[in-house]
């Protein structure tokens, strides 16, 4: 921008010497001009030798109020020259103020470059400015992006992490819960198991006992049938297991309404209708009551208690 500037300005230097030079020339010359001779025509008449002067035939000067009419003297070269003179100042007047107007108009010239340069050096400077700002938010948006987009990430992969962790632990205690349940199921089965085993245990030795009572104690005769009486189906033996027993039909039924109590030879226990397994026992002898049952040896089944 500098060298533009002084290139305009030696453009405009070089115009204005020369014309300031070519005035002062003029005037030089003009002034240093000799004074031409007087001849015939230039409306002096030639004094003759041993004439009178043309003074002394002239007639007096007028009075200072008058005006001298013009006449023909000797002292007109005197005159040219002052003229010239006066020529030679004009011209240099003239080739000055011709200077000084070229060097005005060269500095108004060179003011406008200088003003025109400012402008493209305040407009490039503007723009060099707005760009740096597009740069610079461009950047800001740029990094507030990548910030947002690691942010999201950063709470995705915690999410992941955090939903990954939930699930293992869900996982590790319906692990621990089956395991926990399956140790309480087989527990629980073992002292089933175990009850059973120590139940029909004592069923036996009970059955035992009562089979060696039974055959101690003497058997009641058996009265000898009327005559006229007519054999009922219907009427009940007398059970395997003493008194208040009876042996089942051939589907496993009562023989009687009145036998309401399953045994179980196998374990030697006896469900009453409120006992769960009462349905699903195959009775292998009726008793009327609990106490029939009990005499026989049978043992009465009941829940075992869980431990706490």
């Amino acid at each position: 921008m500098a060298d533009e500037s002084s290139r305009r300005r030696r453009r405009w230097i070089l115009p204005v010497v020369l014309l300031g030079a070519g005035g002062a020339w003029v005037a030089y010359r003009r002034a240093t001009a000799p004074a031409p001779a007087v001849g015939p025509g230039d409306g002096v008449a030639a004094t003759p030798t041993g004439a009178r002067p043309a003074a002394d035939l002239l007639p007096p000067e007028p009075a200072a109020d008058t005006v001298a009419p013009l006449r023909a003297t000797g002292s007109a070269p005197v005159a040219t020259a002052n003229v010239a003179d006066v020529d030679a100042r004009s011209a240099e007047k003239q080739a000055t103020e011709d200077a000084v107007a070229a060097q005005k108009a060269a500095a108004e010239r060179r003011a406008a470059d200088n003003g025109a340069a400012d402008r493209d050096a305040a407009e490039r400077k503007a723009a060099a400015e707005k760009a740096a700002e597009l740069k610079a938010a461009e950047k800001a948006a740029a990094e507030k992006a990548a910030a947002g987009k690691a942010a999201a990430e950063k709470a995705a992969a915690e999410k992941a992490a955090a939903e990954k962790a939930a699930a293992e632990k869900a996982a590790a205690e319906k692990a621990a819960a089956e395991k926990a349940a399956a140790e309480k199921a087989a527990a629980e089965k073992a002292a089933v198991e175990k009850a059973a085993a120590e139940q029909k245990a004592a069923a036996k030795a009970g059955a035992a006992k009562g089979s060696a009572a039974k055959q101690a104690a003497p058997r009641p005769l058996a009265a000898a049938p009327a005559k006229d009486a007519v054999p009922s189906d219907a009427a009940p033996v007398e059970g395997p297991y003493g008194p208040g027993s009876a042996a089942p039909l051939a589907d496993g039924s009562a023989p009687s309404a009145e036998f309401t109590i399953k045994g179980n030879a196998d374990s030697m226990l006896f469900h009453t209708p409120k006992s769960p397994y009462f349905g699903r026992t195959k009775a292998e002898a009726w008793f009327r009551t609990a106490e029939d049952a009990t005499r026989a040896g049978f043992t009465e089944w009941k829940p075992k208690r869980r431990k706490s």
